[in-house]
């Protein structure tokens, strides 16, 4: 039985946040314990429906809170007065509105809501969505956990139960869980000397890959690109970014190197870890003039959302300590120190400019500050 395997504290607690994230992502409600001892119900905005609506009546509530960032309520006001997430208090009848504030794709008569910025004892709430890949948005009811009729409830509906620094914390548990699945050869159009790895937490989640070309047994100091995945431009060849000519460039550079190895870290973090639909979305908003830092902004996401410690967790676990680093984006450089490997050159790696990806290139110049 699972409860009689002994998992670790790590693993204990990123298990939690995945069963949180399976309820959420099926349209449930959770419970998140909250700084300042606040105990919430939690429910995805952009999934809430009239169910929703029949159980919190059958709770007894009358009001919710719907908790939107302080990036998604400037654009929404058209402002940048908010820094901290904004709490907007609806009757639970109003699911016109939580649809309108959380999926509009332009600004809002903000006025016309009765909204208070908060400080941060909400964020958990925001980040395990952002987590799910959700919009961060996300419907809030405090309860009390000393209800006897609400306690039974939730114990009744094996409702999720989560504390809120087992969220802040899970991506840092889930890198330090990462461990080698399998390995195999591969052969590339540009070498046949190439093997890809395979990674996993021991709590399953998503799996990351590097790809190994050349003998690292020979290559103390492998040339390494952190990549993350692109479907949109690795599979599909889309003009709209680097990415698929960066992959491409960065395996035609390491296949010509025959005096050292390297290496690709393929991590599943599409959209600079926002999630491919939300990428999408804000493709859409691009296409009506925001640039890609705005888009992401605009739905409520911080312009880079990666963190990169699974880079440096999937380097010790291929026994790489020192590197060189193919790369235009400084953070890259300042996350692999700080997770103890030590790199030696920076590399470059030159983009290719099209009609069609101008200003994104120009915008991760001038506001991410990529060296291109």
């Amino acid at each position: 039985m699972l409860n009689d395997i002994n998992f670790s504290l790590s693993e204990l607690s990123v298990l939690n946040v995945e069963r949180a994230i399976a309820d959420i992502k099926n349209s449930l409600a959770i419970v998140v314990k909250h700084e300042h001892n606040f105990t919430s119900l939690v429910i995805s905005a952009e999934y809430f429906n009239t169910n929703h609506i029949k159980l919190l009546k059958k709770l007894e509530f009358n009001n919710l809170q719907l908790l939107i960032s302080s990036n998604r309520a400037n654009y929404l006001s058209n402002s940048k007065k908010f820094v901290y997430p904004v709490s907007i208090i609806l009757n639970i009848n109003d699911i016109d509105s939580i649809n309108l504030i959380t999926t509009s794709e332009t600004s809002l008569n903000f006025q016309e809501y009765n909204f208070t910025q908060t400080s941060n004892e909400y964020n958990a709430s925001l980040h395990l969505m952002k987590i799910a890949e959700l919009l961060p948005a996300a419907i809030i009811v405090n309860i009390d956990c000393n209800n006897q009729y609400l306690s039974k409830w939730l114990n009744t509906n094996r409702i999720s139960i989560i504390d809120h620094t087992e969220i802040m914390h899970c991506l840092e548990n889930n890198a330090s869980l990462l461990q080698e699945i399998c390995r195999a050869p591969l052969k590339l159009k540009y070498t046949p000397n190439a093997e890809i790895v395979a990674f996993r937490a021991t709590t399953g989640g998503k799996e990351h890959y590097a790809l190994i070309i050349g003998d690292l047994s020979t290559s103390p100091t492998p040339l390494v690109r952190i990549h993350s995945s692109c479907y949109t431009g690795d599979l599909l060849t889309s003009l709209m970014c680097d990415c698929g000519d960066q992959l491409t460039t960065a395996i035609q550079y390491m296949a010509s190197d025959k005096e050292n190895a390297g290496i690709i870290l393929y991590l599943m973090q599409e959209g600079r870890g926002i999630g491919f639909i939300n990428k999408l979305r804000t493709y859409v908003l691009q296409s009506k003039g925001l640039d890609t830092v705005e888009a992401n902004e605009a739905w409520g996401f911080d312009d880079d959302e990666r963190p990169f410690i699974y880079a440096c967790q999937i380097l010790n676990l291929l026994n790489v300590k020192k590197v060189r680093l193919l790369s235009n984006n400084p953070q890259k450089a300042v996350s692999l120190k700080e997770g103890g490997i030590e790199i030696l050159e920076v590399l470059p790696h030159k983009a290719k400019k099209n009609p069609y990806n101008n200003l994104y290139l120009k915008t991760k110049a001038e506001k991410l500050g990529h060296k291109l």
